[in-house]
């Protein structure tokens, strides 16, 4: 499904008992249907993991839950991921997306004859085109696909057969189609159908006995499924393959010929396979396409241990058609006949039938009527066969006797009973406004007089569901047992249909085995066997989920279905408010204003006369919807008209959620909003007692003009949509993101003078010309005797010439009248929700268990009971997210011990002890919520890596930044933390980092051993290497330099602050009057490069900061004496504020915004440099005393849009952007790609490289490239604005370029597509960077 930001979502989940699939509500009245409360999280997610929304536990009512959520109107476009998670129930999910999407005249679909393609292959696909209202395709439209193929004609069902041949030589990832559809008297649409194209070195096989074995001398059945590559992320297809026996020597005997897929490239083959000798063995020869050669798979030997197998006669079972399971028991020569077998059945883990019989012949039936099933199967399943043997341990009865799996296979039994809905609309054609009355009705409800039937009804705009074609899903066996959905999808209404049934056959065949989910025995030896699996390991990813199957296997869930309006209940918690999707915090760039076209015979443009919109006046028509509600009806606005502006775009109508079908009362009524389109009404309706698949109908109601609907036929003097009107934003007036209101009219008279109106009035959103940019500076101003702190504070600054007039404002312009106040509001902007992997959760976790820290010794000296407020307030909010965060991060621990990124093995060491003094920090703020026996488990695991020789065995992977230094800061790292978590018995290691100290002065590695050996009671050759650092401090900005990397191999400012974090916490510690100069410079420069968002450069070194400036609090005082603070500009006094003691008490800052905003509006346009003073003037003290200390932080930034920022001079990377014609552009319109290029110029690996890139304001993207680009790994991540106006990309890293291979050279091509041909389509700029290196920006 498929949303846009303000879409309505409403989502109806419905609880099936696993077994019998019967609605359940009550867990202990097991089908007293009624309302029951629902103890479960119901959240969204999204693409990194990052929760955005939440709601606790829900009522249900028969036998369903609904949520509703609304989409914020700012949300990022992506892929989301709805998830129910409960400890009574299996979790489930269910995928959508939010991205916009214009209103469509036409809908197109393209079928390709595959689910992908090789290079030469021969593409055959059907366009099918169909209008949105509903009404007949008009004759003279035409339909272009590739620039040679123009001016194509449709049948008269609106559909066309295409071929066309890919390239031999494509090295392309996708295929992507553009269609435009037109007439002569329309302006053209177009979308994009991308398939993938996958190389044949990436396409893989895999084969599937039919119980599991091949056995000689007797026919097996194999299924097979081919595959884009080896993780299955996409289906491939042969034309044709061979069945062949290769010797050693490459001599082959054909056994078997002309084997085709027969379903999404998936099929079976049967032939009687013979004991292989001499290093023989059975291949599998594909031909991809008709070019091709053919490509040799390796398929499985015969397993000699087996003698005999079983098959069905039929795998997908219709009760009404066939009442009984018929099996054939083969069995070759060396079968011992009269041997004892065991036939089980189950259904999940429950057996509903079992017996024995003793092998009498060489091949041997056996029925099983279905009426001796122990479980009530009316309503169907998936069920197990199982063929046994048994091992004689004693004399005496089967329990000495030792059960031998022969072989499994999955059967499918229909339903039995099956509920017959029927939908009728009052009339057949509708106007904008009318009400719609829908009766739903049950024909087979006398059948059923027992039972209670419920049915829900949703219509929406068929735009919502009908783009889903454009979602890639991949249904993959991990998903299967869970995938009803997916076989009322393939098998509806088609329970007859032999075809459907040989499909279900094939997906049942390649699920492979289930048999250690059903045995006992084998229960617990499983669950330990997985936990040494990988996280990411296919078959650990299945069993897990049929574990919670069956530890839990009362309830199932079915039909999610789309939905929602956001709860305010979590006040308190935080919930009430949406976050906007930014997982790495990285600077977004701002959209840039589109070239408005509106199309019509001479129309009327207006701006509506509050043209610039608040938040609250929307145009939103779903307002009031109470939370979770299950009945919702849409209905004209108050004094609407047929001549009132078409405003209301509604995308759903109706929803209605298990209503009792009540046979005196079958209507439901709802009115039409403002659009000229199809709804489609969809019912899905189930019962107490019978089946609830295969019961949902779809109907289409049409709206048409009015005019039309009313039956008036008349001959309109329009001309044909050549003429266009562009009406342009000018960026001056639009300096931030602003909603706007834009209303078209257009009139035209018919033969007899008769006048025929419409006006169109739409919402959309302009975005400035420009990125925010900022100057700004923090320090120290004050009194000192020893001149560690100047009386006199001095922000310069100067516009570029790039930037936008109209956007320049003070952020914020304030002297603290607390030392450390300004922390206080930059502590605040830390504390955000956790998202993405272990080091991503980290760089939000880390900085709140710092953040918390602070504010907790902020609450004990806080001036006011306002202020101590407001520190709780955030303690709590903090705490609240900490939580979330921390549990995050258990799920990233490795199986074999420590921590990985996604929780793989092998585990990181550096990355590890980072979480340990995360964890340990934790502690110190959250008493009782870490678990010590991790602590312990991970402590051991890290004390565990120590090579006996002073070092440390570590890790060669190396995702991101973490793992690439050099071995002596990693081992000092780990020899820093595990020193500063109390482990004594380092004596080793510290004695070797102390020998590598002779042989460098580089201060970040002097730093942590210098750091370690204090902690370890070395004090003496602690602060021998602290007093070397110090002549690496520059003196007059207070950072200490002289640093090569870091752990995390910082560049820049951020490594300079890691270093002087690191140095100031050592002099602190040590001695703070030999280091005192040092100390306050030090503080002054951390505190001078606090940014927007409280960060001080990257994670790692924020974190360091604010450890540092803990300690450093302890001894900080406020205000002393009287004074004046003056305010010059531009070497000019314009004002004062006065100061005293009191004002310790009296107010938290001396604010000079206004001051400032004042002169800056007198020099707006102007590039020149200018200069704020601030001068400590007219100083006292009390009793009389010249002088006492005092410093106070200050922070000054002003803000601005600037439309092209500068790169910077020293980057590590080189960044090219490129726009180039594709060679199958339309007549019509132009097919585009955006080139990216980036390459790394350093002799080192570097980390994680972000790219965001802008898109031409008359060009669209096609989203549903990105997910398959991913799926390739041609990136790691991405994201999209919701108003598609720009992308990001991420890469976890890039190694050094290397000419000859191409290695450290990121290129990839993104497809955009012209909407309109425009006399200026803006193309903003775009910008790429280093994760870590966020100040060396390459803007383009």
């Amino acid at each position: 499904m498929i949303y846009k930001p303000n879409d309505v979502m409403f989502i109806e989940i419905h609880l099936v008992d696993a077994m019998t699939k019967q609605i359940m509500s009550d867990l202990n009245s097991q089908y007293d249907l009624g309302d029951f409360q629902y103890v479960a999280q119901f959240k969204i997610m999204d693409d990194q993991d990052q929760e955005i929304y939440r709601y606790e536990s829900n009522t249900g009512r028969n036998g369903t839950i609904v949520y509703t959520y609304k989409i914020p109107s700012q949300q990022n476009g992506g892929e989301y991921t709805i998830s129910i998670t409960s400890h009574l129930f299996p979790d489930t999910k269910r995928k959508f997306r939010i991205r916009s999407y214009t209103s469509q005249e036409y809908f197109t679909t393209v079928d390709f004859s595959k689910e992908s393609y090789t290079p030469s292959d021969q593409v055959l696909a059907k366009i099918k085109v169909k209008r949105a209202d509903g009404t007949k395709l008009k004759p003279d439209l035409i339909v272009n696909y590739l620039s040679q193929m123009s001016n194509v004609r449709l049948d008269e069902r609106g559909e066309t057969l295409i071929q066309f041949n890919i390239p031999s030589d494509t090295r392309q990832d996708l295929l992507s189609l553009v269609v435009e559809v037109s007439t002569p008297d329309s302006q053209p649409e177009n979308s994009v159908h991308s398939v993938t194209i996958v190389q044949f070195k990436d396409l893989q096989m895999k084969f599937y006995p039919e119980t599991g074995h091949l056995v000689a001398d007797i026919p097996n059945k194999v299924y097979f499924e081919s595959l884009a590559d080896y993780e299955g992320s996409d289906v491939a297809e042969f034309i044709s393959g061979e069945l062949l026996i290769t010797d050693l020597n490459a001599k082959e005997e054909l056994v078997l010929s002309d084997i085709k897929p027969t379903h999404i490239g998936r099929g079976s083959f049967t032939f009687t396979p013979k004991e292989l000798t001499g290093g023989s063995a059975y291949m599998f020869k594909a031909k991809w396409n008709r070019a091709s050669n053919g490509q040799r798979y390796l398929m499985s030997n015969v397993d000699i241990s087996k003698n005999l197998l079983f098959r069905v006669q039929d795998a997908v079972i219709n009760p009404k058609v066939k009442d009984q399971i018929e099996l054939e028991i083969l069995a070759n020569q060396k079968a011992v006949i009269g041997q004892k077998l065991m036939i089980k059945l189950q259904l999940k883990d429950k057996v509903i039938y079992n017996e024995t019989l003793i092998l009498s012949s060489h091949l041997q039936k056996f029925l099983i009527p279905l009426s001796n099933l122990s479980n009530n199967l009316k309503n169907g399943g998936i069920v197990q066969i199982t063929l046994s043997s048994f091992n004689q341990l004693s004399e005496d009865t089967l329990i000495n006797q030792q059960e031998v799996l022969i072989g499994e296979r999955l059967i499918f039994i229909l339903p039995s009973e099956t509920l017959n809905l029927d939908i009728k609309l009052d009339r057949s054609e509708y106007a904008p406004g009318d009400q719609v009355s829908v009766e739903v009705d049950l024909k087979n409800h006398q059948q059923l007089e027992n039972d209670t039937v419920f049915y829900s009804m949703i219509p929406s705009l068929p735009s919502m569901v009908y783009l889903e074609n454009e979602v890639y899903q991949k249904f993959g066996k991990n998903e299967f047992w869970y995938s009803y959905d997916y076989l009322d999808a393939v098998f509806n209404d088609l329970q007859y249909d032999s075809i459907s049934h040989q499909n279900l056959d094939i997906l049942l065949g390649i699920q492979g085995w289930r048999r250690y989910l059903f045995s006992e025995q084998e229960f617990k030896s499983l669950k330990d066997r997985i936990m040494n699996l990988d996280d990411k390991n296919e078959e650990k990813q299945r069993f897990e989920k049929l574990i919670a199957e069956k530890q839990s296997h009362k309830i199932m869930y079915k039909n999610m279905r789309g939905g929602g309006i956001k709860n305010t209940m979590f006040k308190v918690q935080r919930y009430d408010e949406v976050f906007d999707a930014q997982p790495m915090a990285v600077e977004m760039a701002m959209g840039a204003p589109n070239d408005i076209e509106l199309l019509d015979n001479k129309p009327n443009i207006k701006q509506a006369a509050n043209n610039i919109l608040n938040e609250e006046e929307t145009y939103d028509f779903m307002k009031g919807i109470s939370t979770n509600s299950r009945l919702y009806t849409h209905l004209k606005r108050e004094n609407w008209t047929q001549q009132s502006a078409r405003i209301d775009m509604t995308q759903t109508l109706k929803f209605t959620s298990a209503l009792e079908f009540n046979p005196k009362n079958k209507l439901q009524t709802f009115e039409i909003n403002d659009q000229i389109s199809t709804f489609r009404v969809t019912v899905s309706a189930f019962s107490k007692q019978a089946n609830n698949f295969n019961s949902t109908l779809q109907v289409e109601l049409t709206i048409q003009d009015s005019s039309k609907a009313e039956g008036q036929s008349s001959i309109l003097d329009i001309q044909p949509y050549s003429q266009t009107q562009k009406n342009y934003l000018l960026s001056a007036n639009y300096s931030n993101v602003q909603n706007i209101v834009l209303k078209v009219q257009v009139s035209a008279k018919d033969q007899n003078g008769q006048i025929y109106s419409d006006s169109l009035t739409r919402q959309t959103v302009v975005l400035p010309n420009g990125f925010k940019q900022k100057q700004s500076q923090s320090g120290l101003i004050g009194m000192s005797s020893s001149q560690t702190v100047e009386p006199m504070l001095k922000f310069q600054f100067q516009l570029p010439k790039t930037f936008v007039p109209g956007t320049l404002k003070v952020s914020t312009a304030k002297v603290f009248a607390e030392p450390l106040d300004n922390i206080l509001s930059a502590v605040e902007s830390l504390i955000q929700d956790p998202y993405g992997c272990f080091e991503q959760c980290s760089s939000v976790t880390y900085p709140i268990v710092m953040a918390l820290q602070f504010l907790q010794k902020a609450e004990v000296n806080a001036r006011s009971d306002a202020q101590k407020t407001k520190i709780q307030e955030m303690m709590l909010n903090a705490q609240q997210k900490l939580d979330v965060g921390y549990k995050k991060l258990l799920s990233y621990e490795s199986t074999q011990g420590g921590y990985e990124w996604f929780g793989n093995n092998p585990a990181h060491e550096a990355l590890t002890a980072y979480g340990l003094m995360q964890f340990n920090e934790m502690k110190k703020v959250m008493p009782g919520t870490v678990n010590d026996e991790m602590l312990t488990r991970v402590q051991s695991w890290l004390i565990g890596r120590r090579d006996g020789a002073g070092g440390y065995h570590l890790s060669q992977q190396a995702l991101d930044t973490f793992g690439r230094a050099p071995v002596n800061i990693t081992s000092a790292y780990l020899t820093w933390v595990l020193s500063g978590l109390g482990y004594k018995k380092l004596d080793l290691e510290l004695r070797s980092l102390l020998n590598q100290t002779h042989f460098t002065d580089d201060s970040y590695f002097l730093a942590l051993v210098s750091g370690a050996a204090f902690n370890l009671k070395r004090l003496s050759e602690a602060i021998e290497l602290s007093k070397r650092i110090v002549q690496a401090q520059n003196m007059t900005s207070g950072a200490v330099l002289n640093s090569q990397t870091s752990i995390t191999s910082s560049y820049g400012s951020s490594l300079v602050l890691e270093t002087t974090a690191l140095s100031l916490m050592n002099w602190l510690n040590q001695d703070r009057r030999l280091f005192a100069p040092n100390i306050e410079k030090a503080v002054k420069f951390i505190i001078s490069s606090i940014e927007d968002g409280g960060r001080m450069g990257s994670t790692q070194s924020t974190i360091l900061c604010l450890k540092a400036l803990i300690l450093y609090m302890e001894q900080y005082s406020g205000i002393k004496g009287n004074g004046l603070f003056s305010f010059y500009f531009d070497g000019e006094l314009k004002d004062f504020i006065t100061f005293s003691e009191n004002s310790n008490s009296t107010q938290s800052a001396f604010d000079f915004k206004d001051l400032l905003e004042k002169q800056l509006q007198l020099i707006e346009f102007d590039d020149k440099a200018h200069e704020v003073i601030i001068k400590i003037e007219n100083y006292t003290t009390n009793n009389d005393i010249q002088r006492q200390d005092f410093s106070l932080s200050y922070t000054f930034q002003i803000d601005y849009l600037d439309a092209h920022p500068p790169t910077a001079l020293n980057p590590k990377i080189e960044f090219y952007l490129n726009l180039k014609q594709s060679q199958n552009s339309l007549q019509n319109i132009q097919t585009n790609f955006q080139q990216i290029q980036i390459i790394n110029t350093q002799k080192d690996s570097l980390g994680m490289v972000v790219a965001i890139i802008s898109v031409p304001s008359c060009m669209r993207l096609d989203f549903n490239q990105f997910e398959l680009l991913k799926q390739k790994k041609r990136f790691d991540s991405f994201e999209i604005s919701s108003d598609m106006s720009q992308y990001t990309l991420y890469w976890t890293g890039i190694k050094p370029f290397n000419h000859q291979t191409g290695e450290g050279k990121i290129e990839l091509d993104i497809l955009l597509v012209r909407q309109y041909q425009a006399i200026k389509c803006q193309q903003r700029a775009s910008v790429a960077y280093l994760y870590y290196d966020i100040e060396n920006k390459i803007w383009i």
